[in-house]
């Protein structure tokens, strides 16, 4: 009678195979950290600042669920489907930005007091916002402080 030993994998084998479940798990990570961003529409530099608690992202029906201190104060009645963008918990408040898109209404224009940008640089506002020429941005005070605005088919890009 012939003893048969059991086959057990070599040693090389078996770190092979724990090599290769390692890479197929930074594999699917990698994808799903790509493929969320992608997914909605954001930009993957937006995502990681909302992960890191730099910035809080909030999206509003209509003018009158927003707050009204996160917008500005020329929005008109009829404004919708708004999205601000405000430094989050970890954010460096000297250093960030607060952003506003909205829809305003057909007809709508800028208040009489805009005037162009005072500079000429090209803008990326990141994620689902247009890239832009210093000749399309104006400047529109809101009290304290202005607004630079961009208005692309009746959406209004506001930061400050």
């Amino acid at each position: 009678m012939t003893r048969t030993r059991p086959t057990t994998a070599p040693a090389r084998s078996r770190r092979r195979t724990a090599v290769r479940a390692g890479a197929a798990t930074v594999l699917a990570g990698a994808g799903v950290l790509l493929g969320v961003p992608v997914l909605t529409g954001t930009s993957l530099g937006a995502w990681a600042a909302e992960l890191g608690g730099r910035t809080e992202t909030s999206s509003y029906g209509s003018l009158g669920d927003a707050p009204a201190s996160a917008l500005p104060a020329w929005l008109p009645e009829g404004t919708t489907d708004i999205t601000v963008v405000r430094p989050g918990p970890d954010a460096d408040v000297e250093r960030s930005l607060r952003k506003v898109d909205a829809a305003v209404p057909p007809g709508w224009q800028l208040p009489a007091d805009c005037a162009p940008a005072p500079y000429s640089q090209p803008w990326d506002g990141g994620g689902t916002w247009p890239l832009t020429t210093a000749s399309d941005l104006v400047t529109c005070p809101d009290g304290e402080a202005a607004w630079t605005v961009l208005v692309v088919d009746r959406r209004v890009h506001a930061w400050r």
